[in-house]
């Protein structure tokens, strides 16, 4: 969960920006719906007092559009199709690149570790998949409906999952799964690494593998 809330960070700074100076400073380009769930998500933020402790209704009400908007901004993300099977400029696809430079290396990150990096963000948007695919109450003020109003859950599930979440489907999810596919094979060539630590007066080897 780390990874998505830096995401969502990172990303609301860019929305200050024009769209030519992202695409000049990060060579990030939002479509048009995204750009759009990230200012709504942006101006309720900057509407959003947070210092104050005595919420009322009005607050509580604030508090729940900020929170189904922001949803609605990762899902706009996690469902970006790529019409020729490539997006370097995808905000999800730059980000995740992003995670695979380390600042104690001051360059790439090796497999081993970065695959650790993938396999969250891969996991923690599953998760958001499969509230937005079947969620258990409405989303009011985004108007997604919840799992009752599908006659079929199995087939709506199924259906997201063909759309956008396999392998190949054109999608984040397609290049997150091959990216974790790509990483696992180079840190098995890589090998792991072995370190020491001291506990109780006895060392003892802790190993290795951080392969996801």
């Amino acid at each position: 969960m780390k990874n998505w809330k830096e995401l969502v960070c990172f990303y609301l700074r860019l929305s200050e920006l024009s769209e030519d100076e992202r695409l000049e400073k990060y060579g990030v380009t939002f479509l048009e719906d995204q750009l759009r769930h990230l200012r709504e998500v942006y101006d309720l933020c900057e509407e959003y007092d947070e210092e104050d402790s005595d919420w009322d209704a009005t607050d509580i009400d604030r508090h729940c559009v900020l929170v189904e908007k922001l949803f609605q901004f990762i899902i706009s993300l996690l469902c970006e199709r790529f019409p020729d099977g490539e997006a370097p400029a995808s905000p999800l696809c730059y980000f995740t690149a992003v995670l695979g430079i380390s600042r104690r290396a001051r360059g790439f990150d090796g497999a081993a570790n970065y695959t650790k990096y993938v396999s969250g963000l891969l996991w923690i948007s599953r998760l958001f998949m499969l509230e937005y695919a079947l969620p258990k109450y409405r989303y009011e003020h985004i108007d997604l409906p919840d799992r009752a109003s599908y006659e079929d859950r199995g087939w709506r599930m199924e259906r997201i999952r063909r759309d956008h979440m396999t392998d190949g489907s054109y999608s984040p999810f397609s290049r997150m799964v091959s990216l974790l596919r790509h990483g696992k094979k180079f840190a098995m060539k890589e090998g792991t690494k072995l370190k020491l630590r001291q506990a109780d007066n006895d060392f003892r080897s802790t190993g290795a593998s951080r392969m996801a």
